[in-house]
């Protein structure tokens, strides 16, 4: 069948990229055909394309104006033909020839309209006679025709008529796609997979402490491989109904849809590790690693003046990801805290005192120095003691060294003395003997230049005179060699 002398000449094609097949039949000669026929078109065209059996004419309406309606924007128009459309009538009269007949008014309407008119031929029949058909439907005869038979060239048939309806819409500026069927339900399932993923990954979070950055990282790959997929099967799925306003995308939905998918995944996966904070570190960094990184990036936000821990935060949760005992993790999270409230703290953590008539509570300041303390006091001296200086700390992945346990107890001891400075009477007795009690702690600490305890802040051997004067305790006499122990 040449494509060519089945397409209307001198017509502009229909408008919109969507395909519009009418069916012409006679129900009393075709109807069982046309069924399958039909089932065949909507498979290849959408259910939207194909029009078959006008029977929403509304009351009043004229049959002829609704089909030259329906007809208007058509492409293609079927005109199926079997043994009985010419419409033989009991008087020996054809309906063909009767000016009303239902299936003339759609040829003539077909052919008006600009559509490409195919005759199809079914169950044998032949193409009509010129001298059978109506002055308005000469030339009709001379179409060149498509044949379908039943049973096995059935198949073939149909295949071989939409290959040539294919060639006609290519003509007209309309395209056909392939696109599975079931991708919408396959984006919605993908979706709900995704999001038990996350709410399963969410959970690991929050309920699962101890869980690797591996273990995070391909959680956040699952769930950002469910939804990219869902973006991916819903894109190709709107592209093939030419829902997506782009005739690129609509004549290539499968191309368009791994793209889609492929560009969801990047930014989903890249979005969930930097918004993870299992993953703010790489992979394959260990506690040491992160820790040091840890100490750059807190010294760095202090130094600016500016106040932005943020990178140090995502580094100590991530600590807290690996263990939540970390010792890295418990003792920044309170420097932080301190440095970041330069009203009542100074850059080196130290308590400045109380404003003016207003004297609170420090606990929120000291809540992560306590938390350190619990689990170190619980720890072997082969985790907690040994080489004083501080880079001991950053060389053990738990975080614990005596240098940190001292120094953490030089400020809370600051803490208590300044804090009892605001006090008057009795009030101060309980500050001030908190306050020695840690001094006394950090004393024991032997720096490696040399000197006990440390000298910033107050030093630590004023707060041990000064509140034994006002404690009025006496010096305790202590042995040059005594071994000292970070338990009380």
């Amino acid at each position: 069948m040449s494509t060519g002398e089945l397409r209307s000449s001198g017509q502009a094609p229909s408008r919109g990229s969507q395909p519009r097949i009418f069916i012409s039949y006679r129900r009393s000669d075709s109807a069982a055909i046309v069924g399958h026929i039909y089932e065949r078109l909507v498979a290849r065209y959408t259910k939207e394309s194909v029009f078959r059996d006008v029977d929403d004419i509304p009351l009043g309406w004229d049959f002829s104006d609704k089909i030259r309606r329906e007809l208007s924007g058509c492409d293609i128009v079927l005109v199926v033909i079997g043994p009985r459309w010419l419409g033989a009538g009991s008087d020996g009269n054809l309906r063909i020839q009767q000016t009303d007949d239902p299936v003339r008014i759609e040829v003539e309407a077909a052919v008006e309209s600009g559509a490409a008119v195919i005759p199809v031929l079914v169950e044998d029949a032949r193409v009509p006679k010129r001298e059978d058909l109506p002055d308005s439907l000469k030339g009709f005869e001379s179409r060149n025709a498509a044949e379908i038979r039943t049973g096995k060239d059935f198949d073939h048939h149909v295949t071989s008529l939409i290959a040539s309806m294919d060639a006609i819409l290519a003509s007209r500026g309309k395209f056909v796609v392939n696109f599975p069927k079931w991708a919408a339900r396959a984006a919605v399932y993908c979706a709900a997979l995704a999001l038990v993923t996350l709410g399963g990954l969410v959970a690991v979070v929050l309920l699962g402490p101890g869980v690797s950055a591996g273990l995070a990282l391909l959680g956040v790959a699952a769930a950002s491989l469910g939804f990219a997929m869902a973006c991916g099967f819903a894109g190709g799925n709107a592209a093939a109904k030419r829902r997506i306003p782009f005739s690129v995308c609509q004549k290539h939905p499968v191309a368009f849809s791994a793209t889609t998918g492929v560009l969801a995944f990047l930014l989903l996966f890249v979005f969930g590790a930097l918004a993870n904070p299992f993953l703010a570190i790489h992979p394959v960094d260990g506690p040491v690693q992160v820790a040091k990184r840890l100490r750059a990036e807190f010294w760095q936000a202090r130094e600016s003046g500016k106040g932005d821990f943020s990178q140090a935060e995502k580094l100590v949760d991530a600590l807290k990801a690996l263990d939540p005992q970390n010792g890295h993790a418990s003792y920044f999270a309170g420097e932080i805290k301190r440095v970041r409230n330069s009203t009542l703290f100074t850059s080196k953590s130290c308590f400045k005192g109380w404003p003016a008539g207003k004297t609170e509570s420090l606990e929120a300041y000291q809540q992560d120095f306590y938390y350190h303390r619990e689990i170190a006091i619980t720890l072997p001296a082969l985790e907690t003691g040994g080489d004083p200086g501080s880079e001991a700390c950053y060389n053990r992945a738990r975080g614990y060294c005596s240098q940190r346990m001292a120094w953490i107890y030089h400020l809370l001891a600051n803490d208590f003395y300044v804090h009892a400075l605001a006090l008057t009477g009795r009030d101060r007795l309980a500050p001030l003997s908190r306050a020695r009690e840690f001094a006394v702690e950090a004393r024991k600490y032997r720096r490696p230049e040399g000197g006990e305890g440390f000298d910033q802040c107050i030093d630590t051997t004023t707060i041990i005179e000064r509140t034994g004067e006002e404690l009025d305790v006496r010096p305790v006499l202590r042995l040059p060699n005594q071994r000292q122990s970070l338990e009380r």
